[in-house]
């Protein structure tokens, strides 16, 4: 009920102002988002927010930021797909991500944009780099 408040005040504003060039859209995950996916074996690892926006551009880009709540380091990379509005994957080339590493209690955020303005939604999968 909350949301379609918002969106009729959101309306309602945009007929009483001049349109925003290159408007930006924010999309903030409550909660788990099942766009993330992260390996068991990264047990230190957690979500700590999922946003996915469009600037001037019109490409997606996927923001998450993470938190490794362990007492030790976790090394992991990451794999990413984006999909187009229709939910079918787009197979666009993306170079190696390296290996990162997080500190015990430490915080990331890791920032992707796609490629084309086809792409819609995203998935992002956490594995682990090893030791």
């Amino acid at each position: 009920m909350a949301v379609l408040t918002v969106i009729a005040v959101c309306l309602g504003c945009a007929a009483h102002r001049p349109p925003v060039p290159d408007p930006v859209i924010v999309t903030p995950s409550p909660g788990p988002d099942p766009r993330v996916i992260i390996a068991l074996d990264l047990t230190g690892l957690r979500i700590l927010a999922v946003e996915a926006s469009t600037g001037p551009t019109h490409c997606l880009t996927a923001t998450v930021r993470i938190e490794n709540a362990a007492d030790r380091p976790e090394a992991f990379t990451y794999h990413l797909e984006w999909f187009d509005r229709n939910g079918m994957p787009l197979h666009l080339a993306h170079p190696p991500v390296p290996a990162q590493r997080l500190g015990p209690h430490a915080q990331a955020t890791i920032s992707v944009t796609a490629s084309t303005p086809e792409a819609a939604d995203f998935q992002l999968k956490f594995v682990s780099a090893g030791p």
